[in-house]
């Protein structure tokens, strides 16, 4: 009984911590409830801060106008992981619509988490102006 009760104990730690950041002690809650244990599908919007400060005015740049993007990466069982959560398709969608920079990011991330953490999605929803510099 006594080897039964510590392999028990030994499975169930294992199920807790194997999905590492990816399971239920994962940090995705920028604001808003924590994720589930069994089950999570949740949406946090995330603060944007800026590493430098610019002073700029509207002689500065034209309003091209709107863009967003979307992105996702995945984790399963916290031992693989994809995807690609970072401004870059934001910044290309303003290129695209002829920027050259984005003003006033938004960001909000959707988290999903199934079963401890054997599969978990992110998928990230940016929205932007897109500026063109002036020459001077």
């Amino acid at each position: 009984m006594g080897s039964r009760l510590v392999a028990l104990v030994a499975i169930a730690t294992v199920i807790a911590f194997l999905p590492g950041c990816a399971g239920f002690m994962s940090s995705c809650t920028p604001m808003g409830a924590s994720t589930g244990t069994i089950v999570s599908d949740v949406t946090y919007p995330n603060y944007v801060g800026a590493a430098a400060r610019y002073n700029l005015t509207t002689s500065d740049f034209t309003i091209i106008g709107p863009v967003s993007a979307e992105a996702k990466s995945t984790n399963i069982l916290g031992m693989v992981a994809e995807g690609n959560n970072g401004y870059a398709k934001l910044f290309e969608a303003a290129k695209a619509a002829g920027g050259d920079d984005v003003i006033s990011i938004k960001v909000d991330t959707q988290c999903k988490h199934y079963v401890f953490g054997v599969y978990s999605a992110a998928t990230v929803k940016l929205t932007g102006f897109a500026i063109k510099y002036t020459k001077k």
